[in-house]
C-alpha cells in the first residue's frame, strides 16, 4: 500500500484478505475503496469494484466467479505479474485488436481464460499476449 497507493492497490488487498477468509476485512477495504471512487467521480472499474465487494459480502473469493467459465484450461496460471514497462490490453486476443487500456510492469492481474498465447485478464476484461507476464508457460 505504501509502495503503490490507489484502487487498483486497494481491491487487490481486499481480494487477498477475501483468499484469506477474512471477508470484515475484505468488506471494509472494498467499501472504501466504492467510497472513495463514488466520491471521486471515478466511475471506470466501479461496476467491478462493487460486483467484489458483492462477493465478499456472500464470503466467496473473486476468483470463485471466474473458475467455472467454459474454457478455461487448468494450465493458466491464475495470477501474473507485468514484467515490461507498460503492457497493451485489448479488445480480442490479436495484435490487430483495438488497445482497452496499459497495464504498468509490477502490476498483478487475475488470469480467466487462454486462447493461443493470449490471457484473458480479470481486471477490466481484455486481452494481452503471455509475453506480458511473469510465470507465463
Amino acid at each position: 500500500m505504501e509502495l503503490t497507493p490507489g484502487a487498483y492497490t486497494l481491491d487487490t488487498l481486499a481480494a487477498a484478505y477475501a483468499e484469506a477468509g477474512k471477508f470484515g476485512d475484505a468488506v471494509a477495504i472494498q467499501t472504501t475503496l466504492v467510497a472513495l471512487e463514488t466520491k471521486q467521480g471515478k466511475t471506470r472499474d466501479l461496476a467491478e469494484y462493487r460486483e467484489h465487494l458483492k462477493s465478499y459480502r456472500a464470503k466467496k473469493p473473486w476468483r470463485d466467479k471466474y473458475a467455472a467459465l467454459e474454457g478455461m484450461k487448468k494450465t493458466v496460471p491464475r495470477v501474473v505479474t507485468v514484467r515490461v514497462p507498460v503492457g497493451r490490453v485489448r479488445e480480442g486476443p490479436s495484435p490487430d485488436s483495438r488497445i482497452k487500456f496499459r497495464l504498468k510492469k509490477g502490476r498483478t492481474v487475475s488470469i480467466i481464460e487462454r486462447k493461443a498465447d493470449w490471457y484473458l485478464i480479470a481486471r477490466g476484461t481484455g486481452w494481452a499476449h503471455q509475453s506480458l507476464f511473469f510465470n507465463s508457460d
